[in-house]
Parts: C-alpha cells; sequence; structure tokens
C-alpha cells in the first residue's frame, strides 16, 4: 500500500455465518510507518550452530530487545538483554552450554514485535 489517505473497514462473520461490517474510518499512511515484511524479520545463522550463532536484525530506530532461546518443552534456557541500533545488528549468542537438540530463538523488540524461528544445536 503506498504513503496516502485510505479508509479501513472491519468485516466480522459470526460462526453462524452472519456478517457485519464497520463504519470506515479515514488513515493516512506516511512512508515511515510503512513496514517491509523481509526487513523486519530475523535471520539466525549459521543453523545448525555449534558454540555461537548470529541473530541479524533491521531496524528502522534505536531500541532495546531481548533474545530468548528456548528448548523443546518451552524452558527458557536463555536470555540476553540487547541494544539494537539503527540498520542492520548483528548479535552474537555464545550458546557453548546447551546441549545438542532444536531450540526455538525468540527475538522481541521494546515496541511488542517478536519473532521466533528454529535453531539445531550441534557439537
Amino acid at each position: 500500500m503506498p504513503a496516502g489517505n485510505d479508509s479501513l473497514t472491519a468485516r466480522a462473520t459470526d460462526n453462524q455465518n452472519a456478517m457485519t461490517t464497520s463504519t470506515p474510518i479515514l488513515i493516512t499512511i506516511t512512508s515511515d510507518s510503512l513496514i517491509n515484511s523481509t526487513k523486519d524479520a530475523i535471520v539466525v545463522y549459521p543453523n545448525p550452530a555449534t558454540d555461537e550463532f548470529i541473530v541479524r536484525y533491521v531496524s528502522n530506530f534505536s531500541q532495546q530487545a531481548q533474545v530468548c532461546i528456548y528448548d523443546v518443552t518451552s524452558r527458557l534456557v536463555k536470555r540476553l538483554y540487547v541494544m539494537i541500533n539503527i540498520g542492520k545488528n548483528d548479535i552474537l549468542v555464545d550458546i557453548h552450554d546447551l546441549s545438542n537438540g532444536i531450540y526455538i530463538v525468540s527475538f522481541l523488540t521494546s515496541n511488542g514485535q517478536k519473532y521466533s524461528t528454529k535453531l539445531a544445536v550441534m557439537s
């Protein structure tokens, strides 16, 4: 969607297929509010990893973030608090203390964006 003015309407359907539509509201989209979906995701590499891996995240502004690693039972096994700068950020995560297995890497920014991906750890 390009920058400019547009209207937003919500439509809901219940379990009996009855539909209702909201009153349209006017919204203004500015170029700084547009999100590039490929730019705002995390990349984790190398995967599989042995002693460390990198979380790559590109940000439009400076903010705090958390990198959390969960095992397959959803138990938090590691948490890092990091400062994210404008542009490309490569966050080095030391995992020499983790056992071989599959983990979920979760990245949470201070403005509430959350991204998760799988990581294989192999020594």
